[in-house]
């Protein structure tokens, strides 16, 4: 009884009370063998004795000066200013990958005389855009997603500005490392959704996410127009002055990104207490992943690795068969302008659901129904 006393008269005087402002209810209370509120508070207090502070590490303190945030936080304007210059710099890289995909494959048949090996670029800047997934994203985990996003623009500037020297000078091999960063730079640009979605509030993050893809619908128009624009740009290339222009929508990415203030969150815990599990940092790996998704609790993750899985090679099937097809003398007979007026409409109806709400509709029926809705259109 003494000792509850004690701890009673303790839990007072933490929570602001003194012996003498102690109700009569109160002082029944503490010789009650049940838990009172002393003893939460002065549990509570033996608990927070024990928090570690510990110092940020000097990788956290490194990706901090790259624009990381340690700690969820809202900048000017709830994080709307964030969610901008991605949108931004997602239509900048999708310029790019607008160009791509219209003038890659007939580039690289014009060079080789071969549609296969036309086929083949594209589908090499597609597999090596697979390939950067996971590293990209354990690579922003631990480094913040700036200097990631940084290193993805002089990706795609350098392999847009080989593409146009092997188009020049005809050796296929400097094409096949352009497009390989290229494909790189695509799949790290993949990041900017995120950098809008983590400055935001947990309520906004869906309608963020919308926004950020909605730069895809500028890009929709604009990249297979500057590809038409910039064709002829250099003379011994025909198509050489497209990846010229791509070279320069990729640095635009990266100037875009600088001006984000957050850049996504750093996985270094600052406070732990005993018993709570503390990150490193050392972000996803590939048995991770697949770990997740052989999970019997991550249904979600399967569900959503299946439709995109089946929708993503159905889609690059037709967009990487089009323009050869529409321009072939044995086929379409088009010109390249009607090429790329074909990839133009395809790249619009891909974005513009963004603009129109598709987050305010996922948050009204759901994103199993707007998958659903997607499947059958």
């Amino acid at each position: 009884i003494c000792a509850r006393g004690a701890t009673f008269r303790r839990g007072m005087r933490l929570g602001g009370e003194t012996p003498a402002s102690a109700s009569p209810a109160s002082e029944a209370r503490a010789g009650d063998p049940g838990p009172s509120d002393g003893d939460s508070l002065a549990l509570r207090h033996d608990r927070d004795r024990h928090v570690r502070h510990a110092p940020p590490s000097a990788r956290s303190r490194a990706a901090t000066c790259f624009g990381a945030t340690p700690g969820a936080g809202l900048g000017p304007l709830g994080g709307w200013p964030d969610v901008f210059f991605a949108a931004l710099a997602q239509a900048a890289a999708m310029s790019g990958f607008g160009v791509v995909v219209a003038a890659l494959a007939i580039a690289a048949e014009r060079v080789t005389g071969s549609k296969a090996l036309g086929t083949f670029a594209l589908a090499l800047e597609f597999a090596a855009r697979a390939c950067a997934a996971v590293p990209a994203a354990r690579a922003a985990a631990r480094r913040g997603r700036r200097p990631v996003l940084l290193l993805g623009s002089l990706c795609g500037s350098l392999g847009s500005l080989l593409v146009a020297a092997d188009l020049t000078i005809k050796s296929y091999v400097v094409g096949v490392v352009g497009v390989v960063a290229i494909g790189v730079a695509n799949a790290v640009a993949q990041q900017a959704r995120f950098v809008a979605a983590e400055a935001v509030s947990a309520s906004d993050k869906k309608r963020a996410l919308a926004v950020c893809v909605a730069g895809g619908a500028v890009a929709a128009f604009a990249g297979p127009e500057l590809a038409k624009v910039s064709r002829t740009w250099l003379s011994n290339a025909e198509y050489g002055g497209g990846f010229v222009a791509m070279a320069a929508c990729y640095f635009f990415f990266g100037v875009f990104v600088v001006f984000c203030r957050s850049s996504g969150t750093v996985n270094d815990v600052f406070v732990n207490a005993p018993g709570e599990s503390v990150s490193t940092g050392d972000g996803l790996a590939w048995k991770d992943v697949f770990r997740t998704l052989l999970s019997s609790s991550s249904p979600n993750a399967r569900k959503g690795t299946a439709c995109v899985a089946s929708a993503w090679p159905l889609m690059f099937l037709i967009m990487s068969a089009a323009p050869l097809a529409m321009t072939g003398e044995k086929e379409g007979g088009l010109g390249f302008d009607d090429a790329a007026d074909a990839i133009q409409l395809h790249l619009l109806a891909m974005f513009a659901p963004g603009v129109v709400g598709t987050g305010d509709l996922v948050n009204r029926i759901g994103p199993d129904n707007v998958e659903h809705i997607g499947c059958a259109l």
